[in-house]
């Protein structure tokens, strides 16, 4: 007896053709999920170096006894003036803080820069301005003077105490400080944003403790 042959067939080009194009369509559908999960990445990695930098602002200020100061780049860097280096303006841009304290024997004196300036990841910036729950208009800052001698270049900040809590600003009618970051770039003083959802993301500071918190 012969055994019984299993017919086989190998695919025809026609269905190559519709299976490579069932793919590419399933590629282009994902293209949306994974731009989205990216930009979210990235505002995630913004609240975290956000919050770090704030507790050890705080930590810094307990510790020392004595005041500490979250600077918000919202000029350029000291020495810099107004450029079109785009090396730069990304960098500094609403887009950078640093911690500095009063100097130990003289907090007259120039500031003392106690880290480098940390940057927000690639595409995320701050908002224009730091501002408080219980106003409607917002609180620009202040304005933090790096030294004697360049008192024009001044930048938003966040002030801490030798008990951990925040001296300045201080919120009307008992808000707490926010401070709110989202996926664009600031031009001047004007916003851009890159997602058409235009996501915010706000960090709160409670100015009692000092502490912050992601409130999304």
């Amino acid at each position: 007896m012969f055994s019984r042959l299993t017919n086989s067939r190998a695919f025809t080009l026609l269905e190559l053709l519709v299976v490579i194009g069932i793919i590419a369509i399933a590629l282009v559908a994902l293209i949306p999920a994974v731009s989205s999960l990216s930009k979210s990445s990235g505002r995630k990695g913004a609240i975290t170096l956000l919050l770090n930098v704030f507790e050890q602002a705080r930590t810094l200020a307990i510790k020392d006894g004595r005041p500490t100061y979250l600077v918000f780049a919202a000029q350029f860097p000291v020495g810099t003036s107004a450029t079109t280096d785009q090396n730069i303006i990304d960098r500094y841009f609403y887009r950078s803080v640093a911690i500095f304290e009063d100097d130990a024997t003289d907090p007259s004196k120039p500031k003392v820069q106690v880290t480098e300036w940390k940057t927000l990841p690639t595409g995320i910036s701050l908002r224009s301005e730091i501002s408080d729950s219980a106003s409607s208009s917002g609180w620009s800052g202040g304005d933090f003077v790096f030294s004697a001698t360049k008192s024009t270049v001044k930048f938003p900040f966040i002030q801490f105490n030798s008990s951990g809590g925040v001296d300045s600003p201080v919120p009307s009618g008992g808000g707490q400080v926010q401070l709110r970051v989202f996926e664009g770039y600031i031009s001047g003083t004007t916003e851009h944003a890159t997602n058409v959802k235009n996501f915010d993301e706000t960090i709160v500071v409670s100015p009692l403790s000092g502490r912050a918190t992601y409130n999304p």
